[in-house]
């Protein structure tokens, strides 16, 4: 997954530079309490903690804390040619079928783009292919068998059919309620899927 996460971020790349300094500090309803300016230092400072190799507790929260307070004040190009520099010894680090800074750069581009009102991106840039990577960790996280179609019978509890494929993917790695999740969720145990969510509040 090494070109999904160069192309991920060359995408986030390009959406950032065009913002103006209001832009900057909207805030990223997927990603509560940070800005679009947080997510990127999230993004430049995590690419550095990988190149050194100052990956204890990565991705909890006090790791990805530190990288947000430590760049609160670097300007948005500092960060983005940090993150530039770092981008290629990061995408070595892609290819294990676990997760890894692909899936966390492809979903982070979406938490931009539906912060910023900006319409979703198709499956063919990158998210297609990690959900296709995550719904392997599904069956050992929840049990379950997913289905994605917009009706059909019941087959029971341990299948989910989702409306959309995008859907399926914002719910799993977006930070949504119960009633989003329900209306993601047309058959099966909701609070299954939420337990299997990602991030799911």
């Amino acid at each position: 997954m090494g070109e999904v996460y160069r192309a991920g971020a060359s995408r986030f790349a390009d959406v950032v530079r065009g913002l103006d300094d209001a832009a900057v500090v909207t805030p990223v309803p997927a990603c509560p309490g940070w800005s679009v300016h947080d997510l990127l230092a999230h993004l430049a400072g995590s690419s550095t903690d990988v190149v050194r190799g100052e990956t204890e507790g990565a991705a909890t929260p006090p790791w990805t804390a530190r990288q947000v307070a430590e760049r609160r004040r670097t300007p948005t190009d500092a960060l983005l040619a940090e993150w530039s520099a770092n981008i290629e010894t990061v995408a070595a680090t892609c290819e294990r079928p676990t997760p890894n800074p692909a899936w966390d750069v492809t979903v982070h581009l979406d938490d931009l783009r539906e912060a910023l009102g900006l319409p979703p991106g198709p499956r063919e840039e990158g998210w297609g292919e990690v959900l296709g990577a995550a719904l392997g960790f599904l069956e050992r996280r929840a049990g379950v068998t997913v289905s994605v179609q917009e009706d059909g019978p019941d087959p029971g509890s341990t299948t989910w059919h989702v409306a959309t494929a995008y859907g399926l993917w914002r719910g799993l790695f977006s930070r949504r309620g119960r009633g989003s999740l329900e209306r993601e969720v047309l058959r099966g145990d909701v609070e299954r899927f939420r337990r299997a969510a990602f991030f799911a509040d």
